[in-house]
């Protein structure tokens, strides 16, 4: 007999599968409609802060005057100059108007499919977390009822290294403590999923990891020498005095020490001590 939260969650990935397709479909009628409202903007003519009826009355005013004055050829030939200036004025203006037109009547189109996708992207929120809800259960041996959602903050500047190379952090984290972590775009936040066990043991290693620094330092060759010696004893030493990692490459002339922020400090204070020694 099939378990029926493997059937549930079949379920669920398909109405996922659709719902993703749903807006795959509508990013696509965005994309062309923006391409469309761009073209229409790119094809209008400079605008000139005058309405056709503006154009109208100018032109009517200028030949009124034409019709009651008396104007020398060099008069009449700059009343035809300014006549066909304005009636060109006026075709830009109708022209322009004609493509707003156009252009508002996508915007609308726009909004609406913007409405429909704000919608799709809700309902595929809600299916995943359902989804993701019921799989942790089901992997944790317990009731849904009992899988919650907590949010965390770490150093903003320490998101790259808690999610890692694409992602490969994250997806640790969430295989070995069996959670599922989603991060904010911007912002040190983060949201964890699962049992409150889980949930407690995934905090605090995310929280270790944020606060574990590296710091590189350039030194002598004799410092780097005197770190080395005896089987790098004395970086022995300070390893297991102050958990942290030594590093030291010869080539480049760097020792780069990597742990905990609390204890980076005194470990960097104690090498570059040896360095203003051998200087």
């Amino acid at each position: 007999m099939s378990d029926p939260l493997d059937a549930f969650l079949d379920l669920v990935a398909k109405r996922l599968a659709a719902t993703g397709d749903q807006v795959r479909v509508k990013r696509d009628q965005l994309a062309s409609l923006d391409a469309k409202i761009k073209a229409e903007v790119s094809q209008m003519g400079k605008k000139t802060g005058m309405s056709v009826e503006g154009a109208d009355a100018k032109i009517a005013e200028l030949e009124h005057l034409h019709a009651h004055s008396s104007m020398g050829n060099a008069e009449e030939r700059q009343f035809m100059r300014d006549l066909e200036t304005l009636r060109k004025t006026k075709k830009v203006i109708k022209s322009n108007n004609e493509r707003q037109s156009v252009v508002d009547d996508l915007k609308e189109q726009r909004s609406g499919v913007n409405d429909e996708l704000r919608v799709l992207r809700d309902a595929e929120k809600d299916l995943q977390l359902g989804y993701r809800r019921v799989k942790l259960a089901k992997s944790s041996g317990v009731d849904a009822s009992l899988i919650i959602e907590t949010p965390i903050e770490v150093p903003e500047d320490r998101m790259g290294a808690i999610i890692g190379k694409g992602g490969s952090n994250l997806r640790n984290f969430e295989s070995t403590y069996n959670v599922y972590i989603d991060t904010e775009r911007q912002g040190g936040k983060l949201t964890i999923m699962g049992t409150q066990a889980s949930i407690s043991m995934a905090s605090a290693a995310i929280v270790e990891l944020a606060n574990t620094v590296s710091e590189e330092l350039e030194l002598k060759d004799v410092v780097l020498t005197t770190l080395l010696i005896d089987k790098a004893a004395l970086i022995n030493e300070l390893q297991e005095e102050h958990g942290v990692k030594i590093d030291v490459s010869r080539a480049k002339s760097v020792c780069k020490v990597t742990g905990h922020v609390t204890q980076l400090p005194e470990v960097v204070a104690c090498i570059t001590a040896l360095d203003c020694v051998a200087r």
